[in-house]
């Protein structure tokens, strides 16, 4: 995947070269910057989890189909979970204040930054190739030990996520 500090670089226009040049412009756009790359990511990352939410309720169907009484239950509250956090992924907070936070941030900061999305992304990755894996089980009888699997993945999903914006939070305001 391309870095997105490199593909917010790439789209810039001349005007905004020319505000990075203009002295006390340029903390605007690196801001402005941020903001972007950020928002890229979690539209990136809500995208990944709404694809894990349609192969669980592809899975939800295989339950139904199988009339999986306990398991039917558990696969639902999966659906909802999923979609939970892909919600709060797309609509969280952007984790500094905009024009109104006088800040600097240190390349320490940026890269630490850039592990958490960076291992983010691998966990929606893994997330999405484990919902595949489910949808395509043959046997829905097996899905069992499967789905505990699939929560806990998503709880340290969800856990990394807020830890994210709990960094982002303290560095950027």
């Amino acid at each position: 995947m391309t870095d997105l500090r490199d593909k917010v670089k790439e789209e810039r226009s001349f005007l905004k070269k020319i505000e990075l040049a203009i002295p006390g412009f340029r903390g605007y756009r690196k801001r402005e910057d941020l903001r972007i790359a950020d928002s890229m990511l979690r539209d990136y990352l809500a995208r990944i989890l709404d694809d894990v939410e349609r192969y669980a309720k592809e899975v939800r169907a295989q339950i139904t189909k199988a009339m999986l009484l306990d398991d039917m239950e558990e696969i639902g509250k999966i659906v909802n979970y999923v979609n939970k956090i892909a919600s709060e992924v797309r609509h969280a907070e952007q984790g500094y204040m905009g024009l109104v936070g006088d800040y600097r941030v240190g390349e320490n900061e940026l890269n630490r930054l850039y592990e958490f999305d960076y291992t983010l992304i691998s966990n929606a990755n893994e997330l999405l190739n484990f919902a595949k894996g489910m949808a395509s089980e043959p046997n829905a009888n097996a899905l069992a030990p499967m789905l505990r699997d699939f929560e806990m993945r998503l709880r340290d999903f969800e856990e990394s996520f807020r830890k994210r914006r709990d960094y982002m939070l303290e560095v950027f305001t």
